[in-house]
């Protein structure tokens, strides 16, 4: 079976450069140190509460409303956002500042240390298909195994170390984080096969547990420091678990040992487990650029690198890696920034929940790559945050409806209120984040989730039809609004009017309320107010050099010296402009997407690069996509195949899912009731094969193969509508056609050629 994972011959020298592990609950990054392991443990519901939002709330801005508009309407933005920001403080809110949200808290450091000797022969691997970390060494000329992995049957990381020759003889202990805050205590005790850790946070009566139930067929004898000292064994099994806490500590405690008691002291049987359900989720979709069977490290693949030329192989292995990450690190909650991994007192960003891209990225290989039931975790851990969103509107605008926070952890307030990034004036993201209700019917022709997202968008409706003002055409006018992060050429702020990306959004879910309102038959008495609200929505603008503008008013310049793109949000992560077959628009934000690369894709980040390359196979250039996974992979990728937010680090997990996207988007274009293949033709990935690959109208690619002249497809439909399949420019079939139909719930096999 042909390898699917990633392979190192050296240890990690720092946590972000480690094996991630998960389950999606508990998540490990494995250093691989022969003689001195550490494994650091996270788990995803456990956050640490800051004294400061302690008593954070949303503050009163509705008296400054009107007043902030009548200064925008005047073009003085500067003065509008700061008399807003002003009329804020009045009522307690800090000024100019951003209070963070409550950060993804590291748990606990598993340490395995042997006596120092000979090490020779070393290797570690992370097995995609399995969510199993090995690493192998010769010590003193003798062959030792350990292998890690977490369960996904049950919340149970277990580590088995086996030793061949003499017998083996460790230490294992369990330690906290030095210097970390907001910690009142931590305590360790060791009592029989088991060591439990208690942490207590100070800002609130809650904290973690963590407990580990050391396992061997040696002798075992706890020290005076909780260590275990293991010697005369053939082998060590080391079960252990995590949970946060909240009042009742004593009782997680307790559940927490009786899972471990309960547990069969058998690595393999609990291995066997996991795997049926994680093989099952990696396997529903592959997609392979070559048919090598050599276990290449992730050196090797990046020696085969050019500055001009990405190996297939290692765009294979970065693909899988964005879907590994995404499998091990989705359970009851998505992904944060990071997943589910962090070996960092304060994470960058508090790690969190960042709303204006990041975790909308994680979701983008979801669908697509048949990853069904995490798309409803998401829509669980979205509604959650619906009533401090209610908050948000009535507060800040004095509006009905929902106004999200740009980032959340334990609660869904806005406490942006800083000048530099003004997200208190961006209104995008409730929008932004509903569209996955649609995305999710289209991918699955679920009705049930369609309704949950009608209840959705009703919400976020409610909030435009308070918040949006009316010029003297009868046009909505956005104020105030924001284009994320970037502002206009020559401005004193970056507060403006009628942002390209708010109008886009609004759009997209007026048109998407309604399209569900009239599949589900229901909302019959709005449907004619939604439709004319729609209408009133200004038009897009365009600028001298012929691209789309970021600000639809003339006064409002473009600055394309910019790591973001929110203006073509029309393209992707939306629809609109390729769906609306209106070729000036999309010729205009082809050139918008060009300017942005005037300074070159050098200025742009990790995520940002993983973006435009998913934008640039919406516009079918082909060239601009792999500018954009080039540097990615080479310059914001790690050693382990995390991809950072800035060269080289600043681990963030939402560029490893993008790319994944962009080889989804690469091989296929789904549209409403079109699927085009090969947006992104290269002659260069000449031995491609995909299955399993999702489309929209529920639309299955059973297989698809591909040389540098031909391509062949079989395809299958479970959906209610016939799709249109287009095939790329310069194919056709045997008999000339360049088009075909595949009706619905029939199956289409075809071949085409280069003409």
């Amino acid at each position: 079976m042909k390898f699917k994972g990633l392979k190192r011959e050296c240890a990690a020298s720092s946590w972000d450069e480690a094996l991630p592990i998960g389950n999606g609950t508990i998540g490990g990054l494995v250093f691989g140190e022969p003689l001195h392991e550490t494994i650091i443990t996270n788990h995803e519901e456990l956050f640490l509460p800051m004294p400061e939002n302690a008593e954070s709330h949303p503050y009163n801005g509705k008296p400054y409303v009107e007043g902030m508009r009548k200064l925008l309407f005047e073009g003085k933005y500067r003065e509008a956002f700061e008399y807003y920001s002003r009329g804020l403080e009045k009522d307690g809110a800090p000024y100019e500042t951003i209070v963070w949200t409550n950060p993804f808290e590291t748990a606990q450091k598993l340490h395995f240390d042997m006596e120092e000797g000979t090490v020779s022969d070393y290797v570690q691997k992370l097995d995609f298909r399995t969510g199993e970390a090995t690493v192998s060494f010769s010590y003193n000329g003798e062959n030792i195994t350990r292998k890690s992995f977490v369960s996904r049957s049950r919340d149970i990381m277990a580590t088995e170390i086996r030793k061949e020759g003499n017998p083996l003889s460790l230490e294992v202990s369990m330690a906290p984080f030095k210097d970390a805050h907001h910690i009142e205590s931590i305590s360790m005790v060791a009592d029989g096969e088991y060591l439990v850790c208690e942490a207590f946070h100070s800002e609130e009566e809650s904290g973690y547990v963590a407990a580990a139930r050391v396992i061997t067929d040696g002798v075992c004898e706890a020290t005076s420091d909780n260590t275990f000292k293991v010697t005369k064994a053939n082998y060590v099994l080391v079960f252990y678990t995590l949970a946060p806490w909240r009042l009742r500590m004593e009782a997680e405690k307790v559940k927490l040992l009786k899972i471990l008691r309960d547990m069969t002291p058998d690595y393999e049987a609990l291995f066997k487990e996991h795997v049926v359900i994680h093989k099952d989720l990696f396997e529903k979709v592959t997609v392979d650029f070559s048919d090598a069977t050599e276990e290449y490290t992730n050196e090797q693949l990046r020696d085969m690198c050019t500055a001009d030329t990405l190996s297939p192989l290692l765009l294979e292995r970065m693909c899988d890696m964005g879907r590994y990450m995404d499998i091990a690190s989705f359970g009851k909650l998505p992904p944060n920034l990071q997943g589910v991994w962090n070996g960092l007192v304060n994470p960058p960003w508090s790690s969190d929940y960042t709303l204006d891209e990041n975790i909308q990225m994680m979701m983008w290989p979801v669908l697509p790559g048949g990853l069904n039931g995490f798309s409803r975790v998401y829509f669980e851990w979205l509604e959650s945050y619906t009533e401090d969103f209610r908050l948000n509107a009535e507060k800040y605008y004095g509006c009905r409806g929902i106004f999200s926070a740009p980032r959340v952890t334990t609660d869904g307030y806005h406490r942006h209120y800083c000048h530099q990034w003004p997200m208190l004036t961006w209104t995008a993201g409730a929008g932004w984040l509903s569209s996955e209700y649609m995305r999710y019917y289209d991918y699955t022709g679920d009705e049930n989730v369609l309704l949950r997202g009608v209840k959705y968008w009703k919400e976020v409706v409610l909030f435009y039809e308070d918040f949006l003002v009316e010029d003297d055409k009868g046009h909505y006018v956005f104020a105030p609004s924001y284009s994320p992060e970037n502002t206009p050429l020559g401005s004193d702020s970056p507060v403006a009017i009628n942002a390209t990306m708010d109008v886009s959004v609004a759009k997209e879910v007026y048109t998407n309320l309604i399209k569900a309102c009239e599949i589900l038959d229901i909302e019959k008495e709005n449907l004619s107010q939604w439709k004319k609200e729609l209408s009133k929505l200004p038009d897009y603008a365009v600028n001298e050099d012929g691209a789309l503008k970021e600000w639809i008013p003339a006064e409002l310049k473009d600055d394309y010296h910019h790591r973001h793109s929110s203006h073509l949000y029309m393209v992707f992560p939306g629809y609109e402009a390729l769906e609306s077959g209106d070729e000036a628009l999309m010729d205009a934000c082809h050139k918008a997407a060009r300017f942005r690369l005037i300074d070159g894709v050098e200025a742009i980040s990790g995520w940002g690069l993983a973006h435009l390359a998913n934008i640039s196979a919406r516009l079918k250039d082909a060239d601009l996509w792999y500018k954009a996974i080039n540097r990615l992979v080479s310059v914001f990728t790690l050693g382990n195949l995390f991809t950072s937010h800035n060269e080289h680090f600043l681990f963030q997990m939402d560029a490893n899912c993008g790319l994944t996207n962009a080889v989804y988007e690469m091989i296929a274009y789904s549209g409403e009731d079109r699927v085009s293949f090969f947006p992104v033709w290269r002659d260069d990935f000449d031995n491609l094969t995909v299955k399993g690959l999702r489309l929209k109208g529920v639309v299955r690619i059973s297989e698809l193969s591909k040389t540098r002249d031909s391509f062949y497809v079989k395809m299958d439909s479970q959906g209610r509508r016939d799709i249109r399949v287009e095939l790329p420019d310069g194919f056709s079939l045997d008999n000339g056609d360049t088009e075909l139909m595949l009706y619905s719930g029939e199956t289409l096999e075809f071949k085409a050629y280069r003409r």
